[in-house]
């Protein structure tokens, strides 16, 4: 068998998210690690309850919405940012 990328992540410290380019930046898959590492379910995330925007320091949200117009000019299927 091949190497489970998804199954790497969900047992480090490092949480996956994917989420959409608009208002709230609302999520659509998480790692359910991110309990562990934020505090927050991924039920709470992917039922809308808290947005990826909730998580991102108010002190970075125009830096990664920034990234965020960059990343949706380009031609790339994903980016990786710090929140």
């Amino acid at each position: 068998g091949g190497l489970d990328e998804r199954a790497v992540f969900e047992k480090g410290p490092v949480v996956l998210f994917k989420w959409q380019n608009r208002p709230g930046w609302p999520v659509e898959e998480v790692t359910s690690n991110v309990v562990d590492v934020l505090g927050y379910t991924a039920r709470e995330f992917l039922d809308g309850e808290v947005a990826y925007s909730a998580i991102v320091h108010p002190d970075d949200l125009g830096r990664v919405a920034s990234e965020v117009a960059a990343a949706a000019s380009s031609r790339e299927a994903s980016f990786a940012h710090e929140p």
